[in-house]
């Protein structure tokens, strides 16, 4: 993590496990499992086996937890930069776009517009396409 701690003030950590990073958090926030919202998952060697995962909320998170991004917009509405933040945007719309823009590299891949209430869509991408 940090080869010098003096150089860090605070050290937040966001997620749903223990981790090592977790162990050395000052603050450990309770982050939401893939279930329980929409995003683009990365997981581990997914990066480069051709494809990437845009997961669908299935469950309510559990208990109090919010997502990340309800994490980041409350601290950013607390300050006062909220829209700078968001850009007025959900966190389904940024799913959206990172979809609709990750399809200008792999053209062949189905639209944002296809997963209907997300759903699913498939596309195989060639690792020499990349």
């Amino acid at each position: 993590m940090l080869e010098d701690d003096t150089k860090c003030e605070l050290i937040v950590v966001v997620d749903n496990q223990m981790t090592v990073s977790a162990r050395y958090a000052d603050i450990l926030l309770p982050d939401v499992s893939n279930a329980e919202q929409l995003d683009v998952v990365q997981q581990g060697n997914a990066g480069t086996m051709g494809y990437a995962i845009v997961a669908d909320k299935v469950i309510d998170p559990l208990y109090d937890c919010k997502t990340t991004y309800e994490m980041c917009t409350e601290i950013a509405r607390r300050l006062g930069v909220e829209l700078e933040f968001t850009e007025g945007k959900t966190q389904e719309d940024w799913v959206r776009q990172i979809v609709e823009e990750s399809r200008a590299g792999f053209p062949t891949s189905p639209p944002s517009s296809s997963y209907g209430r997300w759903g699913s869509g498939r596309s195989r991408v060639s690792p020499r396409s990349r």
